[in-house]
């Protein structure tokens, strides 16, 4: 089978309510939260092993108008990367700083943002290609040898080309998108004031254009005995 070919392999559905029903107090993306976790248990796989989450929500109004299916993924409690690594070249030795950052599947690339002068944009200057690495951890797997002890785990690292933004139109997307991610309840307009040709000048918005990645990952069962999630301790 084509990697590229989808298959269904498990289905759940939601209950299906009127206007003004039962359901007329439940928000779209709680409701949805239930409905993927009664999914992975159905499938029986674990949720870090989900890689992308599709939905489709129509007539939205109100509180209601937010990314549903970014708010029932978090909802769901499905594991969530918060930040990436960049890696740049310094007067020829690695270097790396913590950064915001969205993928656009659309464009295949990456948008970070940093300030317009330091050592990343002087770096990028210099030498556009670039890593950039996304990880996560799971569960911490206890086991009956010191060598056996082991983690839950998820990573990818890319490979591409880093450029600066200079369209104003494009700069100014992906910083919304930056936005969207991290603060998906909020909206420019409504929440907040949206984006200025004056806060764009004090930025610096980055594409990675990706050429290549590579990723690992480990996951166990989820009955797997005595597993826990860092820093809470077994039984709390």
């Amino acid at each position: 089978m084509s990697q590229r070919e989808a298959v269904i392999v498990a289905a759940v559905r939601s209950p299906v309510g009127k206007l003004g029903g039962a359901l007329a107090a439940v928000r779209p993306d709680d409701l949805l939260a239930e409905t993927l976790n009664a999914l992975i248990e159905r499938a029986g796989i674990d949720p870090a092993l989900v890689e992308d989450v599709y939905a489709g929500c129509g007539n939205q109004a109100g509180e209601d108008n937010r990314d549903v299916a970014r708010m029932a993924l978090l909802l769901a409690g499905f594991p969530k990367e918060v930040g990436g690594v960049l890696a740049t070249v310094s007067e020829g030795q690695p270097f790396v700083n913590s950064n915001l950052f969205v993928y656009a599947e659309a464009a295949h690339a990456i948008y970070v943002h940093t300030a317009r002068v330091g050592r990343t944009p002087a770096n990028i200057e210099r030498e556009e290609r670039v890593c950039f690495s996304v990880s996560e951890m799971g569960r911490l797997l206890p086991a009956e040898h010191a060598l056996k002890f082991s983690v839950e785990y998820a990573g990818v690292t890319v490979f591409g080309r880093a450029r600066v933004l200079s369209d104003a139109a494009e700069t100014r997307h992906g910083l919304q998108l930056l936005l969207d991610k991290y603060f998906p309840h909020l909206r420019p307009g409504r929440d907040y004031r949206a984006i200025t040709d004056d806060e764009l000048a004090r930025t610096a918005v980055y594409r990675i254009e990706i050429e290549h990645w590579s990723g690992k990952a480990k996951a166990e069962r989820a009955d797997f005995s005595g597993a826990f999630h860092y820093p809470v301790q077994p039984g709390e």
